[in-house]
């Protein structure tokens, strides 16, 4: 079930721009050179569409409404709208999870905010 165009090596013509460094490279090469060493247009298995990013709260829980603001947080991103673990030392410590609140300290899972103020 195979034609002759399957097993045929795609040629390319023209120069090509890495989409990792941006150095141009010439038409006969399948990576960029190192220190980049990415593969010619993007990613080695789908050649066509860029490699989508994934969100690193995907997995985390959030919560409903936006937290108050405060000297090393904005309260509107997506890391500050992470909710507290409830499993760390900081998070133990806290009145809602039935802690003494001695520490006084803001979980130690949350990520930073990306947008201080």
């Amino acid at each position: 079930s195979g034609t002759d165009s399957d097993t045929e090596k795609k040629e390319y013509d023209e120069a090509w721009i890495c989409l990792g460094c941006g150095t141009e490279n010439a038409p006969e090469r399948k990576r960029c050179s190192p220190p980049c060493g990415r593969w010619r247009g993007g990613s080695r298995n789908v050649a066509t569409s860029p490699a989508k990013k994934k969100d690193p709260y995907a997995g985390l829980k959030r919560r409903d409404s936006p937290r108050n603001p405060s000297k090393n947080q904005c309260g509107k991103c997506d890391a500050c709208m992470v909710d507290d673990c409830g499993e760390c030392r900081h998070c133990l410590d806290m009145k809602k999870f039935g802690g003494p609140w001695k520490i006084r300290q803001k979980c130690m899972n949350r990520p930073p905010c990306k947008n201080p103020p």
